[in-house]
């Protein structure tokens, strides 16, 4: 029987450790430490120290409706009451519609949002889906523009041109008997001369005052003022 003895002596090699056994022979056999999860080697002359990380998990411990096994050395984590119904109920002023996963909320009663819609004349309102929609029923009209007096006017819809055909016209006024007219447009004075007593005279003059349609039945004579208000 051959009987040997061992030198022992370690090396760092990263995060394992090397164990020499070098025996009286001259044989070297050696054995390596391979440090785990959470698991590091550290090697100070021939001693070996290991230590379990400060970050690892060190107990796991079960919440409502989880199990957890540990007698293999192995974790497992088991969610005991799995696929409970969910379900949602609608509340004041809100509606909810769609299943589990996927629900959708909505409210009607939302801060400055319009709370109803009423149609005009051409208009009309659907809210038969739960979103208004609005539409003009009576689309497309035609739209004429007619010339006026000194007017005239171009173009078809939506552009139309409007054009003074007959700008920048001569104003005169002619003194008459007993007014007195000075100035240029836009600005003239109109002055009596002479003085109009109570009876409507001034000298042989008169004057009448009345609407344009009155004015537009009489037969104007030279000796009369007309006034129209």
């Amino acid at each position: 029987m051959l009987n040997r003895t061992y030198d022992l002596s370690t090396v760092q090699s990263g995060s394992d450790a090397d164990v020499n056994l070098v025996s009286n022979t001259g044989t070297t056999d050696t054995v390596k430490l391979e440090a785990g999860n959470n698991i590091t080697l550290t090697v100070t002359g021939n001693v070996i120290n290991i230590e379990a990380a400060n970050d690892a998990v060190s107990s796991v411990n079960a919440g409502a409706g989880i199990s957890v096994d540990q007698t293999t050395g192995a974790v497992t984590v088991t969610n005991d009451a799995p696929d409970q119904t969910v379900s949602l109920t609608d509340g004041g002023n809100m509606t909810i519609t769609g299943t589990y996963p996927n629900f959708t909320l909505a409210s009607n009663d939302v801060v400055g949002a319009v709370s109803s819609v009423q149609s005009g004349s051409g208009i009309s309102v659907d809210q038969t889906t739960g979103i208004v929609t609005v539409t003009n029923s009576d689309p497309d009209q035609t739209v004429t523009l007619t010339d006026g007096t000194g007017i005239t006017t171009s173009g078809t819809y939506p552009d139309f041109t409007i054009t003074n055909s007959a700008p920048d016209q001569t104003v005169s006024l002619t003194d008459s008997y007993g007014i007195d007219s000075s100035g240029t447009y836009p600005n003239f004075t109109l002055e009596v001369s002479g003085t109009i007593d109570q009876n409507g005279s001034a000298s042989e003059l008169k004057y009448w005052s009345g609407t344009q349609g009155e004015y537009d039945a009489l037969t104007p004579n030279a000796n009369t003022i007309y006034f129209i208000s």
